[in-house]
């Protein structure tokens, strides 16, 4: 198996590499199957990539974006990943996609679980296809001391469906 290479001057010319990329994915599927659909994780990282994203020319009525991760938290915490991603995301072109979260007002952590896998699970597994172009990637940027380089995983993950 063989891995990628991509090389950019900062983080700001990364945010953007990386949401033409998932932008013309996610066009991709729109044109193929009528709907795409975005998870995405939390933290304060893919910040400049969510803002570089939904500044994307899309049919965004037709993009579903949900969370791989999220804390047991109101939206209006402010370590909801939620938050982060109606804040930074869900703005522009993009406030037209729909937002499954994954934070549930429940008793319990696992009661809110339930409740969001249930609301989760006509999304589906994401295509193994995208999955394994991604963690075959090896990102550096341009300026990293020694050219030490931030690798992704070389191996599919299994999904579940």
């Amino acid at each position: 198996m063989s891995a990628n290479m991509h090389i950019f001057e900062n983080p700001s010319a990364l945010a953007e590499a990386l949401a033409d990329d998932v932008g013309a994915r996610l066009a991709a599927a729109i044109a193929a199957r009528g709907t795409a659909s975005l998870a995405v994780s939390g933290g304060s990282t893919p910040k400049a990539f969510f803002r570089s994203l939904s500044r994307r020319e899309l049919d965004w009525s037709k993009v579903t974006v949900t969370l791989v991760d999220e804390r047991f938290v109101p939206p209006e915490n402010d370590r909801s990943n939620h938050r982060l991603v109606a804040d930074n995301l869900l703005k522009d072109g993009a406030a037209e996609a729909r937002f499954v979260p994954l934070y549930q007002a429940a008793e319990t952590a696992e009661a809110a679980a339930a409740i969001a896998s249930g609301r989760t699970a006509s999304l589906g597994a994401p295509s193994m296809s995208w999955c394994s172009a991604w963690e075959r990637t090896a990102i550096r940027p341009r300026s990293s001391p020694g050219g030490r380089a931030l690798k992704r995983r070389s191996t599919p993950r299994r999904h579940a469906a």
